[in-house]
């Protein structure tokens, strides 16, 4: 009989253990849960998106007004300029597979039949002679910045007034999984 007594205390000694092991995996489980949720039930705000670079449209050593005539794909469209037809491709980003159409959509809604500004950079034409430029919307935000910032293209790596800043903004769509090409 005694030894039955010495069982029921070491049973209930190891109810304790267990019975906290599985109060910890709950509490462990429901501050995961408030983490990834992003703890909207006590009022928290997401973080303020970084500023988009903007111009000056109406200072015009900085940038020339071109009327766009068609949108050729994300990363580039195809303007009137001092009465010739110009194919400007993005100075800032350029797309990339998943994103061909999305990219495209999307810069169609920004600049399609838009009078767009366009700042040159260091290099102005590409061995092909495509013509490379900052494009900026009336409202003076960078489409490039718009694009990569919403994760349909990404920020090209070489020099550029705008480099650091499309960089910047391609690491935060990444870390927030935002748009087709960082969704996995």
């Amino acid at each position: 009989m005694a030894r039955f007594s010495r069982l029921r205390r070491l049973g209930a000694h190891l109810h304790f253990p267990w019975l906290l092991l599985v109060f910890l995996g709950a509490f462990v489980f429901f501050l995961e849960f408030i983490i990834e949720t992003g703890s909207n039930a006590q009022g928290a705000q997401p973080l303020a998106p970084e500023p988009l670079p903007h111009v000056d449209t109406a200072d015009r050593s900085l940038v020339v007004e071109a009327r766009v005539l068609r949108v050729i794909g994300g990363d580039a469209i195809e303007v009137e300029l001092n009465g010739r037809q110009v194919e400007v491709s993005y100075a800032g980003s350029h797309v990339s597979e998943p994103c061909t159409e999305k990219a495209a959509e999307r810069n169609r809604k920004l600049v399609e039949g838009q009078t767009v500004f366009l700042f040159a950079d260091a290099s102005l034409q590409d061995r092909e002679g495509a013509v490379w430029r900052y494009v900026f919307i009336p409202d003076g935000r960078l489409v490039d910045a718009i694009l990569v910032r919403e994760g349909l293209t990404r920020a090209w790596r070489r020099d550029g007034t705008y480099q650091e800043v499309l960089i910047n903004l391609e690491g935060r769509a990444r870390h927030a999984a935002a748009g087709c090409l960082w969704r996995e």
